[in-house]
């Protein structure tokens, strides 16, 4: 069996789908499933459609479907609480390009294609954040870098002060004592 569609049956553990470990596609919508914790890891899993269901945890939902679903090339959860598909927008972007980043192999979401164009800007999203990150480390390591000289610069000056105003001391009390040594002769 390669394709499974149980929609519409009110159902709410999908530890079931351990008896169908060569699973290509899974249509479970309009059920009740609100978490993939008991559902077995399918590594033959291509299409997971799920509208009509109580997932809520987007983070959550992608950090188990990756390592349950690892090659996830359809997937639509349109009517889920995590699924911000009618709000459009803004709301949607983040959304799509949360799912894309943690399945950068998949093929349609929520019913639509994804264009590489949608793929290359969330590529080039990652990259200008990795760059970002790194131009922020080589600042804080020059910054660093300028503290450390400065403080050996700073303690250094310091110690010459010190040995400077100490042979000036030095020089000083000499001085006075040979004013008083003069100043005993003369008396």
């Amino acid at each position: 069996i390669h394709t499974i569609d149980l929609t519409a049956n009110q159902l709410k553990s999908g530890a079931e789908f351990k008896q169908f470990p060569n699973l290509v596609n899974l249509i479970l919508d309009n059920n009740d499933f609100a978490l993939l914790d008991d559902f077995p890891i399918m590594p033959s899993l291509e299409t997971f459609s799920a509208n009509k269901n109580q997932f809520s945890h987007l983070s959550n939902f992608l950090g188990l479907a990756k390592r349950k679903f690892p090659k996830l090339k359809h997937l639509s959860l349109v009517n889920n609480p995590l699924c911000p598909y009618f709000e459009g927008g803004q709301a949607y972007e983040n959304y799509t390009e949360t799912v894309i980043s943690a399945f950068p192999d998949l093929e349609t979401l929520d019913g639509n294609q994804v264009s590489k164009q949608v793929k290359l800007n969330i590529e080039s999203k990652k990259d200008l954040g990795k760059s970002k990150k790194q131009e922020r480390e080589k600042e804080e390591n020059k910054k660093m870098e300028q503290s450390v000289q400065d403080y050996k610069k700073g303690n250094k000056g310091y110690q010459i002060k010190d040995t400077e105003e100490q042979q000036q001391e030095d020089e000083r009390l000499d001085k006075d004592e040979e004013d008083d040594e003069e100043a005993q002769a003369n008396e």
